[in-house]
């Protein structure tokens, strides 16, 4: 697209530079999206800005270093159409979580107008595509049909109407061949069955439904899903389809009368959602989506939209009081032409040449009438001899009509149980699939928890590792600071247990101690006196516990079981120390 005077120049940036403006991706009647990159992210944007440009209501920006927007027109309609702008940035921002709709990343006021900034999605519009194409597939219509709906069903939990679906308004991500349902410039919420009061009718004809271009009309999910089916009107035929208007006063000129090969089932289901009456129509989301899975033909139930022959009243006008304003529209329009049809006919009969033609008429029934009137005289006579004759032929004849109508009722009644049976296929086939559907969210409930389940128990046993992990590093330090302390404590006795001889002096008493007090708590200390002989054997082992090693003192006799020569070994804590020797 060439660069407009209007709109900003590449390179310019907006945020104090956090946006750099690259190209200019479209420009419409209420504002200019450009392509931009996130300074800070280093990604690809989408900026929408409002910039009206549409008959008396159009802004001006002045070619200065600002950038500033003007609008030519009343400040407080200005300021209107602000708010406008943001509420479509804040119904973008409610349906942020739903799949197939752009989702909104800031959005802020900078030189006197407002901005959004969503997500930027690379490829093509769906218009674009049949476009190229010419038409689309089977497959590649209810594909991107079955993705739209999918949308819809969710923004409609919101109670939101998009209004607006069309072609132009559907992306097409060539990296994932997925739908984005973009611009709700005027989309806005609804309450069911209430009367939406527009203050501005907009619509794009073609695409939106009849009640949509009157001021005070119900509206609700089936509007949108007219939309729908105008949609997949054109993806199957590549044609745009008719007006509401149109298709009102002269029928629905269906996709399979363009294009003989589109299946009858789904030319029925276009048919369907393009119906002038709402009620008529598919109402919700889910209904549509059952239609195109099931591919089963939708009867012709006697309310296609079209005129009779004689173009009088819609054909099937509701009696109801509650009668919405499409119906009165179609009414009025209808009545209308009835009147100007009779207004024709009268000046036809009031012309001379007319005049001439209907006398000439009536003397040609008149002489018809007496000519008929004398045939029937002659054989009325007839009748009445020959009378008899027939009497027993009109009895056969009776009994055959009576055969004949018994045929007849037993046929409709197998037709009835025919269609009684095809109503149970149907009601049993969508019950199915509502099954289907409820074990398939069962099943990804039940595939979910297991996942978390897993999760936690992977997790858990992650958590034990590390428990055991700490544990033995725990246990091994310990165990370390317990060798530690009881090769110490080994030390310390190995240098402190001494022995002194009693008394009376040589080997008569002898008294084990520790020589000083002890740094370490130690309950008791087993002390191994052994009495070895001359000849080197072990006369006598002993084992003396000293339990306060303090101020323990441990003696023993040993003067009458020693001779000279003996020795004496102690072993403190089973070891053995060369310097308590005692001969």
């Amino acid at each position: 697209m060439e660069k407009d005077s209007q709109t900003l120049i590449i390179s310019d940036t907006l945020q104090q530079g956090k946006y750099h403006i690259d190209s200019i991706l479209g420009q419409g009647g209420f504002g200019i999206t450009y392509l931009a990159t996130h300074a800070l992210l280093g990604k690809k944007v989408a900026i929408k800005e409002l910039f009206l440009s549409t008959g008396t209501l159009y802004c001006t920006r002045e070619k200065t270093v600002s950038k500033e927007i003007k609008p030519q027109f009343d400040n407080e309609k200005y300021t209107e159409f602000k708010q406008n702008f943001l509420q479509e940035a804040r119904t973008l921002y409610k349906l942020d979580k739903v799949k197939g709709i752009v989702k909104i990343i800031d959005i802020f006021d900078e030189n006197n107008t407002s901005y959004f900034v969503m997500d930027y999605i690379e490829g093509y519009s769906l218009k674009e595509l049949v476009s190229k194409k010419t038409k689309l597939s089977i497959e590649e219509a209810i594909n991107y049909a079955e993705q739209l709906l999918n949308t819809l069903q969710q923004v409609h939990q919101y109670n939101i109407l998009h209004r607006d679906i069309k072609p132009d308004n559907i992306l097409i991500d060539k990296n994932t061949d997925t739908i984005c349902l973009i611009d709700f410039g005027i989309a806005r919420e609804y309450m069911t069955d209430k009367t939406i009061t527009n203050t501005q009718i907009m619509y794009t004809p073609g695409y939106a439904p009849p009640e949509q271009a009157v001021q005070n009309a119900k509206r609700g999910t089936y509007s949108d899903l007219y939309s729908v089916g105008a949609v997949l009107y054109f993806c199957l035929s590549g044609k745009k389809p008719q007006t509401s208007d149109e298709i009102m006063l002269n029928g629905l000129l269906e996709p399979k009368q363009i294009d003989d090969n589109i299946p009858d089932w789904i030319n029925s289901i276009v048919v369907k959602s393009l119906r002038p009456k709402p009620a008529d129509r598919f109402q919700t989301a889910e209904d549509f989506l059952l239609a195109l899975n099931t591919k089963k033909i939708i009867p012709n139930d006697g309310k296609i939209e079209k005129y009779n022959e004689n173009n009088q009243k819609y054909l099937n006008i509701s009696t109801n009081t509650d009668v919405t304003m499409v119906d009165m529209a179609i009414t009025q329009k209808n009545e209308t032409a009835a009147i100007n049809n009779n207004n024709l006919n009268n000046k036809q009969q009031n012309s001379p040449t007319n005049k001439k033609k209907f006398i000439k008429k009536w003397f040609k029934q008149i002489a018809f009438a007496s000519i008929l009137l004398i045939v029937l005289l002659r054989y009325t006579l007839n009748l009445f001899f020959i009378e008899n004759k027939n009497y027993t032929a009109n009895q056969t004849n009776s009994n055959q009509n009576k055969t004949k109508e018994e045929n007849v009722k037993n046929i409709d009644n197998k037709d009835d149980t025919t269609k009684k049976n095809d109503k149970n296929i149907a009601i049993e086939v969508e019950k199915q699939a509502n099954i289907k559907r409820g074990q398939e969210a069962k099943q990804a409930k039940e595939m979910q928890q297991r996942r978390e389940q897993e999760a936690r128990e992977r997790e858990q046993e992650r958590l034990r590792q590390e428990r055991l992990r700490q544990q033995r590093e725990n246990m091994e330090r310990e165990r370390r600071e317990m060798l530690t302390y009881r090769n110490n404590i080994a030390n310390y006795l190995q240098t402190n247990v001494t022995y002194d001889k009693g008394i009376l002096g040589g080997l008569s008493n002898i008294r084990v101690y520790v020589k000083n007090n002890s740094p370490y708590y130690i309950e008791q200390v087993n002390v191994i006196v052994e009495v070895i002989t001359a000849f080197g054997d072990v006369h006598s082992r002993e084992t003396l516990a000293i339990k306060n090693l303090s101020t323990g003192r441990v003696s023993r006799d040993y003067a009458s079981n020693t001779k000279r020569g003996t020795k004496i070994k102690l072993y403190v804590n089973k070891v053995y120390s060369p310097a308590m020797e005692l001969y």
